[in-house]
Formats: structure tokens, C-alpha cells, sequence
């Protein structure tokens, strides 16, 4: 099994580097693994729909990738869940411990829109 591995890792390490221009190599830790959600005995209603939850970091929302929770008018929040390519999941989400890292670069920011919301990231206020 180790063998296979290191074999593994010499492979991409050699197509990395024989074609630089063609892919990047990424690879980010998450700022505290152990980051999750708040129990369902601290909120109320559906402001927090996936309680007590291991937040997924990082994860992409509006097309970045977070490394962080992300702040909203009810608090930072992070995904729960995601799909095959690392996205957010719709209502796979949770309010965040106070434990958890946020992120200082981005907000989420919802608006209505007919009957139903929108919401974008954008650029937080220092």
C-alpha cells in the first residue's frame, strides 16, 4: 500500500512538473479540522438546519473557494455537505462554533427576490 502511494505521489509530482503551465498543484489544510456546528439546543427555527454537524473545509460557494466560515447577519456559517467538486450543497449548512475561524475577506449578503431570496459573496468591510 506504501509503495503504491509513493508511486503515486512520484507520477503527479513528475506531470507537475513536466508540464508547469498545465496544472497546479494546491494543497490547503484547513484552518481548524476540528470546526463545526452549533448544537440544535442553541438555535431556533430554521436558522440553523444542519446542527452539531463537522463543517466541510474548504468548500466553494459563489464560485470561491472558502477556507473559512462566512459571516452573514445571523453569523458565520459553513457547509455541512458538498458535491463531488467540492460545492456547496443547498440547505447543507449550520451556524458555526465560536471555536471556528472567519473568514476576514469575505460575506455572504442575501437579498430578496420575488418570492424567494438571492445571495452573492462579497468583499467584508474592514
Amino acid at each position: 500500500m506504501n509503495i503504491v502511494i509513493l508511486v503515486g505521489v512520484l507520477c503527479l509530482l513528475q506531470a507537475v512538473s513536466s508540464h508547469p503551465q498545465k496544472y497546479e498543484l494546491k494543497i490547503h489544510v484547513p484552518s481548524n479540522p476540528r470546526c463545526k456546528t452549533i448544537p440544535s439546543w442553541q438555535s431556533s427555527g430554521t436558522g440553523n438546519p444542519d446542527p452539531g454537524k463537522k463543517c466541510i473545509l474548504p468548500f466553494i460557494w459563489a464560485g470561491e473557494e472558502q477556507y473559512d466560515c462566512i459571516y452573514d447577519t445571523r453569523g458565520a456559517w459553513c457547509a455541512t455537505e458538498v458535491d463531488g467538486r467540492g460545492n456547496y450543497i443547498d440547505k447543507k449548512w449550520g451556524v458555526c462554533e465560536p471555536e471556528c475561524n472567519v473568514s476576514d475577506t469575505w460575506e455572504s449578503v442575501c437579498r430578496p427576490l420575488g418570492s424567494t431570496f438571492t445571495c452573492t459573496l462579497e468583499e467584508r468591510a474592514p
